[in-house]
């Protein structure tokens, strides 16, 4: 299976998963597009649950080959039961399945931060090759599931729980999707700053380190507010990460992520703003590629003189097929950048100011000397001073790294 072919159906799953929240089919078109795309008789979707009675609720189950033994069914519960409530994967697990028939399983709790929201089966003829399907990929569509059913279970009111509790857990949701661990990079201070306007927004902050030891840097920002967005924001982090592995340069990660976005976005008339950008921290240099995001702001601490790193492009889902630029700068010991939402520059007082970028590089320029978590609080508290009282309008998030 190419990476083309892995990409496009993590792209589909993900698309599918943001559907089953007002349309539980969409789980049935999940296990048959699993069976279709990683090659498997029988694919299986469990919902765990608390309480009384049974612990599991199949949500759906897809047989793409006739003729399977009729004990499947009975004993696919009992191993999504086992996997539930164990906490268990089976992997290449042979197992037989009625008198004369062996079949091939892979089965595996959905966990979303140590809680089982679910389990997934997925049976295949016993002659099937380990190496056809990608476990890494297998991976990445367990960990999806799991965020889509955790999804499903709060939004679809499965739970009763009310909608203020349902925003609750959907920002809850949201916090979970930034890095867990700021990655240890030689010779930078990182640091990240994110306050939604709404209990869910549709900013995007992200922070990795590429396979070839790049520091990878997203910044982005979905048309519209709440729930929505937030979903949108999900599924650009993971088509932006899956890309990120494949291609090692900003602008063709960018042009994957759009082709493989544009015909949701477009079809729906939405749009994100992103840019990803790739530091070296040997060479100091930063490459960038920009979907019609702000530029990222450059302060340079020898000189006292700042810039906007500007490179045009598009947004996410404008044109399909779109040829990113790629930009890049020398850094410098003491060099600080910041990338930012609009809802940095655009946060308004009582009086209706924006804190404008002029406000942003006198706080760089003041606290220039501190590292960027210090430099990070500091911005968070002039923001706070500016704004006041007044209601905050939209998501403020921000990420810097300093060059020490």
């Amino acid at each position: 299976m190419t990476r083309t072919e892995e990409t496009e159906i993590l792209y589909q799953v993900c698309s599918l998963l943001l559907q089953a929240q007002a349309d539980e089919q969409a789980f049935t078109e999940i296990t048959c597009r699993l069976c279709s795309g990683l090659g498997a008789s029988c694919c299986s979707l469990w919902l765990a649950r608390s309480g009384g009675g049974r612990s599991q609720e199949r949500l759906a189950i897809y047989q793409a080959v006739k003729d399977l033994p009729s004990e499947l069914v009975n004993l696919d519960f009992t191993v999504a039961k086992q996997a539930i409530e164990q906490g268990q994967s089976l992997v290449w697990q042979k197992l037989r399945v009625g008198e004369n028939q062996e079949m091939l399983l892979i089965a595996s709790p959905l966990l979303r931060q140590a809680q089982v929201v679910g389990a997934v089966c997925l049976w295949f003829a016993p002659d099937t090759h380990a190496g056809n399907v990608t476990l890494m990929l297998v991976h990445q569509i367990i960990r999806n599931l799991a965020q889509g059913i955790y999804n499903y279970t709060y939004h679809s009111g499965v739970n009763g729980r009310s909608l203020s509790k349902e925003l609750e857990m959907a920002a809850h949701i949201q916090t979970g999707l930034l890095p867990e661990k700021i990655p240890d990079i030689r010779g930078i201070s990182l640091a990240m700053r994110s306050l939604m306007a709404h209990e869910v927004g549709g900013d995007y902050l992200d922070l990795f380190q590429t396979p070839n030891k790049l520091l990878g840097i997203a910044v982005g920002d979905v048309m519209g507010k709440g729930i929505p967005a937030a979903l949108w924001m999900a599924m650009t982090r993971v088509a932006l990460r899956t890309a990120a592995r494949t291609f090692s340069q900003p602008d063709a990660v960018l042009e994957e992520v759009n082709r493989g976005l544009y015909p949701d976005l477009a079809g729906q008339s939405i749009f994100v703003t992103l840019q990803y950008a790739l530091y070296e921290p040997v060479k100091k240099i930063l490459f960038l590629a920009n979907a019609g995001h702000l530029p990222p702001l450059i302060y340079h601490g020898r000189t006292g003189q700042f810039e906007l790193l500007k490179v045009k492009g598009i947004y996410i889902g404008g044109l399909e097929n779109y040829k990113f630029k790629l930009a890049g700068v020398q850094l410098k010991e003491s060099d600080i950048v910041l990338f930012y939402s609009d809802g940095v520059t655009e946060a308004v007082n009582a009086e209706g100011q924006q804190f404008g970028l002029r406000k942003v590089v006198d706080v760089l320029e003041k606290n220039a000397l501190f590292s960027a978590a210090e430099i990070a609080d500091k911005l968070i508290i002039h923001l706070g001073q500016h704004i006041g009282d007044t209601r905050q309008r939209d998501d403020i998030s921000f990420l810097l790294f300093k060059v020490e």
